[in-house]
């Protein structure tokens, strides 16, 4: 990179917010997570895979970046989901869920607005379909509370409070429901010193200027913020 080693540290964690060594360890257990909840493999060979010679310090460095022991992350996840709203989706694999396990059975309809007024969307589900499926878990969104009595006949439901909540509480209640709120908690520690470093990008690329934030499509656009 051109550097010396001092100045090539102090600019990766700069950019980054984590060490070298700090990046690298993550990048393993992201890797690792992948493992354990897509293939069917012991917890020796995912330490091997990923570069520990150790397996229980594989373990502790496990717990100790992702939340939870490996054991406990692969046990809760190797649930079948189903999800009720798209929005959801993000959330699960944030948390390590693997979209095979996944189950969406949503469908969406548009319904076209004058260009002045959002487009407005209406969810339906078809509860005989979803009990074939045999989920594990049911999560969806408030919107669904008045057949959360059928729901949670067919599977364990949670229902989030979606507009009254913001997207950490999402996340945070989800991971609970999967028994893993600490993965949660750890994914949302890294997440605010990433978003730290970027903030500081940002402000030396534009300073003080205003910005806009808008999405736009053929029926007209949305600002945030």
């Amino acid at each position: 990179s051109g550097m010396t080693p001092t100045l090539f540290y102090q600019q990766f964690k700069e950019y980054t917010s984590l060490t070298p060594l700090q990046f690298i360890n993550r990048k393993r257990m992201e890797k690792a997570c992948q493992l354990l909840v897509t293939q069917d493999v012991m917890i020796p060979d995912v330490a091997s895979e990923v570069g520990y010679r150790d397996v229980y310090y594989f373990s502790r460095m496990f717990k100790k970046i992702v939340g939870v022991p490996p054991y406990r992350f692969k046990k809760s996840l190797q649930k079948k989901i189903a999800v009720l709203h798209p929005a959801i989706i993000g959330d699960l694999l944030a948390l390590g869920v693997s979209v095979q396990h996944l189950i969406p059975v949503w469908e969406k309809h548009r319904q076209k607005r004058p260009y002045s007024q959002m487009e407005t969307a209406t969810l339906e589900f078809d509860l005989y379909r979803l009990r074939q499926m045999e989920p594990d878990l049911i999560v969806g969104t408030d919107q669904v509370a008045p057949w959360l009595e059928q729901l949670a006949a067919i599977a364990p439901t949670q229902l989030i409070p979606f507009k009254t909540t913001t997207w950490r509480d999402h996340l945070q209640q989800i991971a609970t429901m999967l028994g893993i709120a600490e993965v949660a908690t750890s994914w949302l520690y890294y997440y605010d010193l990433k978003a730290v470093a970027a903030r500081e990008r940002i402000r030396k690329k534009i300073g003080n200027e205003t910005v806009m934030a808008v999405r736009a499509w053929d029926g007209g656009a949305r600002i945030f913020g």
